[in-house]
């Protein structure tokens, strides 16, 4: 009896960690085609069709098109916007260097794995405070190796150091 409730423990437990390891950016995400989408897609491909294969995916453009005029808080302020136009533009840059410049030292080295994904900006869609951080959402599209864009929302984490300077710490 022991050992079978052992079992069925070890079992739920598992299904918890692989169901918390999914991605739900999708479920979050509207079902709706992106401006961007709609503007790389081929002459070629209908808009109304879905590409059968992934080769026949439409090309994204990489970049950062986050309009800073558009972005108005009170928790937003100048040193934020350098911090993150640098971690936006080394991202689609791939440049190592400057996105870790742009993180705070415990930070540095941690997120590198985005390099290896093309990323679109497009807009800041929220800022709030949380704990003593500023978290600054940025909706882009994703794409991984291998897979169609997608939405994605990356929010940063901005904390204030001793000495008193904003830097990002963390990255979801």
């Amino acid at each position: 009896m022991r050992k079978r409730f052992q079992t069925i423990l070890v079992a739920a437990c598992a299904v918890m960690i692989v169901s918390a390891c999914t991605d739900r950016s999708t479920q979050t995400q509207p079902a709706t085609a992106s401006s961007t989408t709609a503007k790389t897609e081929s002459a070629d491909t209908p808009s109304n069709e879905a590409p059968t294969e992934n080769n026949d995916a439409p090309e994204m453009t990489s970049g950062v098109n986050v309009d800073r005029d558009r972005i108005d808080s009170p928790l937003w302020n100048e040193e934020m916007r350098e911090q993150l136009e640098v971690v936006l533009q080394a991202t689609v840059d791939k440049d190592a260097e400057a996105f870790n410049s742009g993180l705070g030292p415990d930070a540095q080295g941690v997120f590198d794995y985005m390099l290896e994904n093309e990323y679109d900006f497009q807009q800041v869609s929220s800022i709030h405070e949380e704990y003593g951080k500023v978290l600054v959402q940025v909706d882009s599209v994703l794409e991984l190796p291998g897979e169609a864009p997608k939405p994605y929302t990356c929010t940063f984490y901005f904390e204030q150091d001793q000495a008193g300077e904003w830097r990002i710490v963390s990255i979801d």
